[in-house]
């Protein structure tokens, strides 16, 4: 398991490309944090750019 947050500075980034051609081998987690839907659609969308349609949901608001 690979857990990190777009405000971990490039810890997304990291995980991406150490898991590339393996991703078979990891569970890869992010968090979300902002306020706002908008943004927390646009940070979502930023993990799917840099780890690919691999997550999961905890606690998700509106």
């Amino acid at each position: 398991l690979i857990e990190s947050a777009n405000f971990y500075g490039d810890a997304e980034k990291a995980s991406g490309i150490t898991t590339e051609g393996r991703r078979d081998k990891f569970y890869l987690a992010t968090k979300v944090r902002c306020d706002g839907k908008e943004a927390g659609l646009a940070q979502i969308d930023n993990y799917f750019s840099v780890l690919g349609p691999l997550t999961y949901s905890k606690r998700p608001t509106n």
